[in-house]
């Protein structure tokens, strides 16, 4: 069953999908760019094809919010065998590994682009806000908005984030696809 289906929730959607779509185009034309070496070529295609890939996946997440099914079970079973209490250090915990998993897969980027990872940082930005958007998503943002007196739980400020984030990858795929 489909879960954001208002307007905005559909745009955004529309929004990942049109910017994997110019991710893919961007892809496809690194391995024609002669003024790459073929290694290069083909580690720069790979990026924008792995970054393609996460767009749709997300695209697919927007609609079916399978971060929400999940939460939900957790949130069942923790009551159910008598976990709830100490759920916040599992939070905790979980931002941890998100965090961790953001400083792996920065290392990798940055081994899959080589040298080139200069001439990406438009789009290493973008994923850069997508991965604050989603932290926030995963940090419980009220709570954290709570704590930090800031008006994080506002659905403005993670629409813009979220949009933010897409249209810079959409940008930097965009100049790979069609500038020489």
């Amino acid at each position: 069953m489909l879960h954001d289906h208002t307007f905005l929730g559909w745009l955004t959607t529309g929004m990942y999908v049109a910017t994997a779509t110019l991710s893919a185009v961007a892809a496809r034309e690194q391995v024609n760019d002669a003024r790459l070496l073929a290694l290069d070529r083909r580690r720069v295609a790979a990026f924008w094809w792995l970054l393609c890939a996460g767009l749709l996946l997300l695209a697919l997440n927007k609609q079916l919010d399978l971060q929400t099914a999940i939460t939900d079970r957790l949130r069942d079973a923790a009551q159910r065998d008598g976990w709830y209490g100490r759920r916040r250090v599992l939070q905790v915990m979980l931002v941890g590994v998100a965090l961790g998993l953001c400083a792996v897969g920065a290392w990798c980027v940055k081994r899959l682009l080589g040298r080139h990872w200069r001439t990406h940082r438009l789009a290493l930005a973008g994923i850069g806000v997508l991965l604050v958007y989603l932290l926030l998503r995963v940090a419980d943002i009220e709570r954290l908005g709570e704590m930090t007196g800031l008006p994080l739980a506002a659905a403005g400020v993670r629409d813009a984030l979220e949009w933010i984030g897409l249209m810079l990858i959409a940008a930097a795929a965009w100049r790979r696809a069609v500038m020489p």
